[in-house]
């Protein structure tokens, strides 16, 4: 998975998810949402014209996904993104936000 820049379609991401697992089987996608929201997105610019949007994809075959999620630490409330030891704005480093997922076999 990775920055996959899907933008209008998703033709090049079902060619990836399909027997490419470790068993020949297919993968399957990864939900990531912004932790402590509703939203789905990886990717915000607040200087763009696009809006935030979902181009960062983690696929996983056999995998068992304890925990996924991605990081916007601009939407998360100061004191709880201290008491992580990070400041607010530490999302902004890159358009992209950390994507995190916790996987078992």
């Amino acid at each position: 998975g990775g920055d996959l820049n899907l933008v209008g379609s998703r033709g090049p991401l079902d060619l990836l998810l399909s027997g490419l697992a470790g068993n020949g089987g297919d993968l399957v996608t990864v939900d990531t949402p912004v932790l402590g929201s509703d939203a789905w997105y990886t990717w915000r610019d607040d200087q763009s014209t696009f809006g935030p949007g979902r181009l960062d994809w983690l696929l996983v075959g056999d995998a068992r996904v304890v925990q996924a999620f991605s990081l916007d630490t601009r939407v998360r409330d100061p004191g709880v993104i201290a008491g992580w030891g990070l400041r607010p704005d530490d999302s902004a480093v890159s358009d992209h936000l950390p994507v995190v997922v916790d996987l078992r076999p």
